[in-house]
């Protein structure tokens, strides 16, 4: 059980590290046919031809709010870019529409409180982090509701 909440704590914020393709800045630069920095919306889509993300790039850099799509077309995920890097709360759901995960970041680094959930919605983990840095009491619940684990860190 607990090996399959880390593959999913794994997979659930992957989406967003994959798609953004980062570079040594951590920051990737769209440019348009001409080589020129590329502005305006900007999407990818699965072989099927439906939309897997929508993004806005400003002057080469993914902003504002970021779009990720199951092939189903479902909502996978949300969270803003500011100058191409992660800000701010991200939010991940299964294919029925249930948030699985909540994240937060600052200048693209791990910072603030993140959760896992089930499927069905249950709290399963809570984490803090400071600019990539675990931090405060972390906690991982079971199925049942009940806290299983708590440690700290400084």
């Amino acid at each position: 059980m607990f090996n399959a909440v880390i593959m999913l704590f794994a997979l659930v914020f992957s989406s967003a590290a994959l798609n953004a393709n980062p570079t040594e800045t951590n920051v990737k630069i769209f440019y348009d046919q001409n080589g020129n920095l590329y502005n305006g919306m900007y999407y990818t889509y699965y072989e099927g031809g439906l939309v897997e993300s929508e993004l806005y790039i400003v002057e080469g850099k993914i902003q504002g709010k970021a779009y990720f799509y199951y092939q189903s077309g479902k909502m996978m995920e949300v969270g803003k870019y500011v100058d191409g890097q992660r800000q701010g709360e991200w939010v991940k759901f299964n294919e029925a529409g249930k948030k699985i995960s909540h994240a937060n970041f600052k200048d693209d680094k791990k910072d603030g409180e993140w959760k896992i959930y089930n499927n069905d919605g249950q709290l399963l983990f809570e984490m803090h982090y400071s600019m990539d840095k675990k931090v405060g009491t972390w906690k991982q619940w079971n199925e049942k509701g009940e806290l299983v684990a708590e440690q700290t860190y400084n």
